[in-house]
């Protein structure tokens, strides 16, 4: 439970946490990296798992996510050494909103880590590649697959 103006801990086993995004109902959605899974956290800190495989496989280790203005969950699943590559790659998926469909969006890119969405219309996707050193831009359809996709600008040290 929060208690305001105060600092206290939220949560203890957190599954090496990395990214993190409220979602439209005000629960905490966060990549649990070393379980492979995403999961939604309430007030109390009270885990419900989101999504944890594609294809009867886990994730390799699931890093940033960004929720839509709709509440479908855009996320990154690369692997930086830490765990085993249970996916044939490094992608990024889309859960959409009903929370029951799972689609693979990125599978061209070296390695995809940062996830973010430009609001507030929601239709651009930026995607980080750390493994290329580019940031790219997709434009996202009504369904939240993408339309075009192109270079935004470098990223990391480019020498």
């Amino acid at each position: 439970m929060v208690d305001r103006g105060k600092l206290s801990t939220f949560r203890t086993d957190t599954g090496n946490a990395n990214g993190q995004c409220f979602d439209r109902t005000g629960n905490l959605i966060v990549c649990e990296s070393g379980r492979g899974r995403l999961v939604s956290l309430d007030r109390q800190a009270q885990a419900t798992v989101v999504v944890e495989q594609h294809q009867g496989k886990r994730f390799n280790a699931p890093n940033d996510l960004w929720v839509d203005p709709k509440g479908g969950i855009y996320f990154s699943d690369p692997l930086y050494g830490r765990g085993v590559k249970a996916q044939d790659g490094e992608h990024v998926y889309y859960l959409k909103p009903d929370r029951k469909t799972l689609v693979r969006v990125i599978n061209d890119l070296v390695r995809p880590n940062g996830a973010g969405g430009a609001l507030p219309d929601g239709k651009t996707l930026f995607v980080s590649d750390h493994g290329a050193k580019k940031i790219y831009a997709f434009d996202i359809s009504n369904e939240g697959t993408f339309l075009t996709k192109g270079f935004f600008a470098p990223s990391g040290r480019t020498e």
